[in-house]
């Protein structure tokens, strides 16, 4: 493990090198200013990562190499999920000493004062939080639990925090964005939608879509788009398919 977090991050600091090296035009913008009398040393991997990455990596990495991350990777892997509890200043202070007690103090102040400077901006963290509620309607459920062979079955159901920030769209929002995204050369309405919240049993998935009971509002989320935009462009009879297995069921 340690020869690969070695090579690891030796490979980083080489790339990020070459980077500053393209951009000043010069060998000297890898290295510290040389001290009298004392050997010269290129930059350290934190320093090169301060000058060329202050921010985000997400955005270099599509500016780079034109590769966005969350095209390769789930969002929800790169989560970090913890159980956070309040920490103990006397046990960070016994078991690691006081300089490091020092350190996540001060790292603490940090985000704290960040967090209050950007209250909900999204870059800079997403709050999660999970409710689940009992159901009798199992098959309504996104989880289900079980006493036991059988025994009770009971479902539970998701309940998303912000409605409007995970499934913001309407259906006439979500046809307007996939007409946009597939150009005007494919016929997509309110039919072809209908067809293919049929076909894929859209409503019964969460992640694609929201009921508001009181009143009915149907809701739609950024991954139904991209679900029916990829289905398109992948085969060219999709919606041909599509509106043949709708139009059989209303039959």
């Amino acid at each position: 493990m340690k020869v690969f977090a070695s090579f690891f991050c030796n490979a980083w600091e080489l790339l990020l090198k070459s980077k500053i090296l393209e951009d000043n035009k010069k060998e000297s913008a890898i290295y510290y200013k040389k001290q009298r009398n004392q050997k010269r040393w290129s930059l350290s991997l934190r320093d090169c990562l301060k000058k060329v990455i202050p921010k985000n990596y997400v955005y270099k990495l599509k500016e780079w190499f034109e590769i966005s991350i969350t095209e390769k990777i789930s969002p929800a892997m790169l989560t970090l999920v913890s159980d956070i509890k309040q920490i103990d200043p006397v046990f960070i202070k016994k078991r690691y000493g006081p300089e490091i007690l020092e350190f996540v103090e001060n790292e603490i102040g940090r985000i704290e004062k960040n967090a209050k400077e950007l209250k909900e901006d999204i870059k800079y963290r997403i709050p999660i939080e999970y409710k689940l509620v009992l159901t009798k309607s199992a098959k309504d459920a996104d989880i289900t639990l079980s006493s036991g062979v059988g025994g009770k079955t009971f479902g539970l159901i998701e309940v998303p925090k912000d409605i409007e920030r995970t499934h913001p769209y309407l259906q006439k929002d979500v046809i307007a964005k996939i007409k946009e995204r597939i150009g005007g050369g494919i016929m997509f309405n309110q039919y072809e939608f209908q067809s293919i919240l049929y076909k894929e049993k859209i409503k019964r998935n969460r992640k694609y879509h929201y009921m508001i009971k009181k009143p009915v509002i149907h809701r739609y989320s950024d991954a139904l788009i991209e679900l029916i935009v990829n289905k398109i462009e992948r085969d060219q009879e999709y919606l041909k398919k599509a509106r043949k297995v709708y139009k059989n069921r209303r039959k």
